[in-house]
Formats: structure tokens, C-alpha cells, sequence
């Protein structure tokens, strides 16, 4: 690791963001998020033992970069389209998953609801994604929906214990209406 990146690494913020891996041309190899840039960076370059894949990639990056977001979930979605952006060679080779998951959130049904798929249709739903680590979207859906409640498949009309706790609408108990949760 040059010095210029070892002082680039001293400057890293503790707050949530995208960061970018380059190879000695300036090219994107790798694009990651984290909930604290300055630890999750860092431990790229610490002395532990990696798995062969990550120490080949650790072996090609000549500089980072970042990008600091508000929350967790902005570094999410920021991510992904980066990844989209720049189609880094180290995402495809440490992928964990053989194919991507979408965010699919339903706007056209009575009373919208948010699902993943791993195949989007030209059904007239709202897709967001690529997203390249299903776990980790659904641990991001379980934080929104605290913040958001919204229905995880088609609204039936009966209570259930996501109702109860809070997790949907409650459309079904009076709490709101079709048209008012649409807005």
C-alpha cells in the first residue's frame, strides 16, 4: 500500500457511505457500502487473513475513494447504482448470490405493497435494484418498514400480527384508508 493511501485512509469518516476501490489506471475495481466508512475500509487493509478472492482484490487497489450519504439506507441504494454505473469487475467476482434481487413495489393494485423478486416483469410495478445481496435488502425493508409500514403482498382485508405490531398500515383496524396510505 503506497504512503498517499495510507494518509487517504487516516481521513475516513465514521459515518455511513459508498466506497470505491481503483486499480493503479484510475478504473473502478470494486464498489461497497458501509454503516461506518473508516472501519469497514480500513479492514481491507488489515493484517488478517482473508479469503484468496478478497486478498487478490486487496492486491490491485491502488487508491479509494468515498462518498459519505445521511443513513444506511442511502449508502444501500447508492451502491447499487454505482454498481450500475461503473459494473465493477471485483462485485461480479465476490458475489455471493448467482443472480440479483429487485425491490418490487406494486403501485397499481387498490393498496400498494412491496415485495422482492429476483425477476422483474413489465407489469407496470415499480422495480429498484439490482440488488446483488438479497439478506441484506430484506434487513433494509425490515428497517424502512419500521419507519414506513407498507404490505409485504396483496392486501386481503384481514388482520394479522404485522397489523398488530405495527408493520402495516392497518387498514383492516380503521388506523388509515386505501387513498390516504396511496398518498
Amino acid at each position: 500500500m503506497s504512503e498517499e493511501l495510507k494518509a487517504k485512509l487516516k481521513t475516513l469518516p465514521s459515518a455511513p457511505g459508498v466506497y470505491f476501490h481503483k486499480n493503479q489506471q484510475g478504473e473502478v475495481i470494486y464498489v461497497g457500502k458501509a454503516a461506518v466508512l473508516k472501519n469497514r475500509v480500513r479492514q481491507y487493509f488489515q493484517n488478517t487473513e482473508k479469503d484468496p478472492k478478497t486478498e487478490a482484490l486487496v492486491s490491485e487497489i491502488f487508491d479509494t475513494d468515498w462518498i459519505v450519504v445521511d443513513t444506511e439506507m442511502d449508502a444501500l441504494f447508492l451502491e447499487s447504482e454505482m454498481i450500475k454505473r461503473y459494473m465493477p469487475q471485483w462485485n461480479i467476482l465476490l458475489r455471493d448470490d448467482k443472480t440479483v434481487s429487485y425491490v418490487r413495489i406494486d403501485m397499481k393494485s387498490e393498496v400498494t405493497y412491496v415485495t422482492t423478486t429476483r425477476n422483474p416483469l413489465d407489469d407496470g410495478a415499480v422495480y429498484v435494484g439490482p440488488f446483488y445481496a438479497k439478506n441484506t435488502i430484506i434487513k433494509a425493508l425490515r428497517v424502512l418498514r419500521k419507519i414506513f409500514p407498507f404490505y409485504e403482498k396483496p392486501y386481503d382485508g384481514k388482520k394479522n400480527l404485522n397489523t398488530d405490531l405495527g408493520l402495516t398500515p392497518g387498514i383492516e383496524v380503521g388506523r388509515t384508508t386505501p387513498k390516504d396510505y396511496k398518498k
